[in-house]
């Protein structure tokens, strides 16, 4: 570390989309370079740290499952580190480790704690869905939506009349009931473009209505 009073750097760490896939040069650097580590989960963080140097004398704060005792460990370390000129990762299982994922909490966190943020890019799922779409912009990140029926359905209605298309994101346990939600809610007919799995052996990209799509999963 760097002499007191400096202030500490949060690399934000981008990852392949792919579980096989393997880290940038750029991401093996930065990853031998920092003194602490925030992984999204032991899953893929243990592997990918396999492909970096001196790692067990690094600590390795893992977000997954997200304690709100750990989250209070967590922030209490970076409040400690923050003057002190400490070099600290963040990194995800897929993509860029923000927006819909507890790092989005690290980064408000380190930008109210004064840290500078620097980035070691790598796609994102949903940058990657619009640009694989072939549409044109604007398009609006919604995410994703409520797990209650009921909000989840006021949310599409919400989604229904707006003049862009709409980026919805879920789990593949959930899939089928969003599809026969967005079916109902914006229509059997409503143009979809589905991205599963990107970049992976399993990938799917399909053009088509609610209704073609939502039989795909049934």
């Amino acid at each position: 570390m760097e002499s007191h009073n400096s202030p500490s750097t949060l690399f934000i760490v981008g990852t392949p989309l792919s579980d096989e896939g393997s880290l940038s040069k750029e991401a093996i650097l930065c990853l031998n370079s920092v003194d602490f580590i925030i992984a999204e989960s032991k899953r893929n963080g243990f592997r990918y740290l396999k492909q970096t140097e001196k790692r067990e004398s690094v600590p390795v704060f893992f977000l997954d499952p997200f304690r709100e005792s750990e989250w209070k460990e967590l922030k209490g370390l970076l409040e400690k580190m923050a003057p002190t000129g400490a070099k600290v990762a963040l990194f995800s299982d897929t993509g860029m480790p923000l927006l819909f994922d507890p790092g989005a909490e690290i980064l408000k966190l380190a930008r109210e704690l004064k840290f500078e943020i620097r980035s070691v890019s790598s796609a994102t799922s949903w940058g990657s869905a619009c640009a694989l779409s072939g549409w044109e912009p604007p398009f609006l990140v919604q995410g994703f939506l409520n797990r209650d029926t009921a909000i989840r359905k006021q949310e599409l209605g919400q989604i229904r009349s707006l003049p862009y298309h709409t980026v919805l994101m879920d789990t593949p346990y959930r899939f089928e009931a969003l599809m026969s939600q967005v079916g109902e809610v914006l229509g059997p007919d409503r143009q979809l473009f589905l991205a599963w799995e990107i970049s992976k052996p399993e990938e799917r990209l399909l053009w088509g209505t609610a209704r073609s799509i939502q039989r795909i999963a049934e």
